[in-house]
């Protein structure tokens, strides 16, 4: 029973995690196509734009993701929130880049709990909300927005 709950935690996170980063690690064209954020970009954008490039990482590690790799997989968002927690993002993307920073951080926290107690229901129903949370319209806006801002920057 605990592997089983452990496991479907794990892989609904893992999921929604990819659909939720997934949109922010879209590029139309090469990556050496992409602008240099230190020529051109405003200050804080190359810290906004080494976080996306976090965001990809973590994408692709999710899309690819096996049970077997849970530990990276948490040791990569634990490093994404990190990186977050220290863009100083330009204001025009700032309340965006607070809202994927908390929510980012709530879903670590609670995914940790849930893995670490995963035949408490509590944990288990917070790391669920944690993971809805990165679905709703607050989130999306916020992903989309430092999108567009990323893309045209970047």
């Amino acid at each position: 029973m605990r592997h089983h709950l452990t496991r479907t935690t794990t892989f609904a996170t893992a999921a929604a995690l990819a659909l939720a980063l997934t949109a922010c690690s879209g590029s139309d064209g090469p990556s050496g196509a992409q602008k240099s954020p230190e020529a051109s970009s405003p200050p804080g954008t190359a810290t906004l734009c080494e976080a996306t490039a976090q965001f990809e990482e973590l994408s692709s590690q999710l899309q690819d993701f096996d049970i077997m790799q849970l530990d990276e997989a948490r040791t990569s968002l634990e490093e994404l929130t990190t990186t977050l927690e220290n863009v100083d993002p330009p204001a025009e993307v700032a309340d965006s880049v607070e809202t994927v920073r908390t929510r980012l951080a709530e879903l670590g926290d609670a995914v940790d709990r849930a893995v670490e107690n995963p035949l408490d229901a509590d944990a288990v129903s917070e790391a669920s909300q944690a993971i809805e949370s990165l679905s709703d319209r607050t989130f999306t806006d916020a992903r989309d927005e430092i999108q567009q801002y990323t893309e045209a920057n970047c």
